[in-house]
Order: C-alpha cells, then structure tokens, then sequence
C-alpha cells in the first residue's frame, strides 16, 4: 500500500510535543509542548503550515483543543494546575480556572458547548469557560493518565493503584455526571498510556507501555481476548491485540497516542516509540496500514484533520527510557501527513 512523503513543519518545538489538536473545519492546527510554548499552524493548499500565533504558559502545556463548534478559540492546559482560553482573532488570552495539581487533558464537549479536563489532583471538572467557573468536579480513585470526549461521553483512563496493579477506566455520560456511566478494568496488566474514543462513540480503543491495544466496548463491560482472530462482522466484542512490536527481536516499544479517524469509525490510528504509526480496523480486528517514519523516532502525540485527510504527528524523546538516555537538543518535531482512503476501514 503506498504512502505518500511527510510534508514536516518547519517551526519546531524546543521540546517534546504533547499535544495535537484540529480546527473543527479549517486546516488549521495547534500543538502543545514541553517548551511551555503552544502554537497555531495554518496548512495552505500545497500542505506547507506556517505559525498563527504563539501561547505561553509558566510550565509544560499538557494538551490543547479547539472550541469544537466554531473553532474561534483554543484552550490550553498546563503542569502549573491551570487552563487558558486564547482568541484566534485577537490573539489575546484569559484564565479559564485551576486544577489543585497539573492538568494533563482537556476537551471541548460541543453538545453542551462547554470545557471537561483531568487532572493529577485525581479529578474531572467541567467548565463554563464563558463565564468563567467551574460547574461541576468529580472526584476520582486515582490521577488521570489520559482523557478524551465524543458525543456525550467522556473516558478517563486512570494511574494504576500500584505495580502489577490493572489500570481502570472511568466513563461519564454528560448528561449525566455525577455518576458514572461505566468503570471497568484493562484487559492489561501494564501501564496505559493513551486512550481515545472512536467516531461515533461504540468503542473505545487504549494502548499501554509493552506494545499492546484493548478495544473496549463503551455499552458493556464485557471483556474477551481475540488476538485479531476475524469475528463476524458487527459482532461487539473487546480485545487487546499486538500493535508495536518488534516480533524478531523481541522488542516492545510503548504506545504514545491513540487517533479516531473522523468520518470512519471503524477505523482507529496509533503511534509508539518504534516511530511507527498504524491503522486498524477495530470492528473486524485486523491492521489496515502501517509505516515506519524514516527517522524511527519516538511518535509523541497525532491528530486527524476534520475531513480525515491528513495525520498531524510529532516526534521527539518521550522519555519511556528514562532521563539518562534523553538527547541533549529535545526538539519535537512535526509532520503532516496526506491520508489515502486505502489508509481507513470501509463502512
């Protein structure tokens, strides 16, 4: 299957890159950063991004979002326990409110057009950013390793209790949040480190430290392993199955990121730290496309632009090794990647 070359941004990040999220019509996307530098980047007709406009935070900015309904602002969130609201137009900032702790997601929930983070401080909270206040937090078990939103769900996934402890999952109905709508255990013993919600909100799809995936059924608890053998089509079941490996030498490299493709929810994509990035049809199971970047660097956060068209990564150090193997120049880098439908599952 072919791929076409990576068009790579020319602003690099002093840092390892974060954070990416995409206009919810325009070609435009903003990263968020190590640096504590969070940036805007318009993509032209030819694929060339140049910056937009620059946001600043006193510390690392963990995650970014657009305003989902019209895409006139985007919200930061940052390590100093805080979440930040920047116009686009005027380019002007103002606090949204704080966390008691880092804050590590954040996500623009456009059905109630209103903002939903996670925390360290091992808590949501929902915002009126508007306002600006806090409308309702939840308290949780533990601290939040990795958030995300669709429709009207929200899916925290949670630091483990202890080693050799199984993650949980934390699933909230916004429309009803004060409950939760489902809390269930990984499929894994190891660490997970990334989670996302498919297009139209069926599955949820999570990776972990040793090169694995589990899918997960958001309407059922039910749990079995598949380990891509085929299943009849349609069937809801929850997996986990191999995605970054390297089988002949017996090398497992973390997964970084889980991306829903926007107008196919069959289809999910994931990156690790072997630079490698992956479609998989996650209904069938069975891998749609895989390629391995040239420089084989660690792929630290992706997104999907609105019309599924192009994949925004970022590579850098993602520190799995530790400090004592991180390069001395810790540049994140950002490339833009053209899709084919070959890339995607069918309907």
């Amino acid at each position: 299957m072919q791929t076409d070359p990576a068009i790579k941004v020319q602003q690099s990040s002093a840092d390892t890159v974060t954070s990416i999220d995409w206009h919810p019509s325009q070609n435009i996307f903003a990263v968020g950063s190590w640096d504590t530098v969070g940036r805007c980047f318009m993509v032209d007709g030819s694929g060339q991004a140049s910056s937009k406009l620059e946001m600043r935070h006193p510390e690392p900015i963990m995650d970014v979002c657009f305003n989902a309904v019209d895409g006139a602002q985007v919200f930061t969130c940052s390590t100093d326990k805080s979440i930040k609201v920047w116009d686009l137009a005027s380019q002007q900032s103002r606090d949204v409110g704080q966390h008691g702790d880092g804050v590590i997601g954040i996500k623009y929930v456009k059905e109630f057009n209103m903002l939903v983070s996670g925390s360290w401080d091992r808590s949501l909270a929902f915002w009126d950013w508007r306002a600006p206040r806090q409308q309702l937090k939840t308290t949780l078990a533990q601290r939040v390793v990795d958030l995300d939103q669709k429709g009207n769900y929200v899916v925290a996934a949670l630091e483990p209790r202890a080693v050799n402890i199984k993650s949980r999952f934390m699933v909230y109905d916004i429309r009803n949040p004060n409950t939760p709508f489902q809390d269930f255990e990984s499929a894994m013993t190891e660490m997970i480190t990334c989670i996302g919600i498919n297009a139209n909100t069926e599955k949820i799809c999570y990776g972990n430290s040793t090169g694995r995936c589990g899918v997960q059924d958001v309407q059922t608890t039910k749990q079995t392993t598949s380990y891509f053998t085929r299943k009849p089509q349609g069937k809801k079941e929850s997996f986990t199955f191999k995605s970054h490996r390297d089988m002949q030498a017996s090398i497992t490299y973390q997964v970084n990121c889980v991306a829903a493709h926007p107008t196919q929810h069959k289809t999910m994509f994931t990156a690790g730290s072997d630079g490698r990035w992956a479609s998989w049809d996650i209904y069938q199971p069975k891998s749609i496309h895989s390629f391995q970047t040239p420089n084989r660097q660690p792929i630290t956060a992706m997104a999907i632009n609105a019309q599924g068209n192009i994949l925004a990564y970022a590579q850098g150090y993602d520190w799995h090794k530790g400090y004592e193997y991180a390069p001395q120049a810790k540049v994140g880098e950002i490339f833009l990647q053209p899709l084919r439908p070959e890339h995607t599952a069918t309907q």
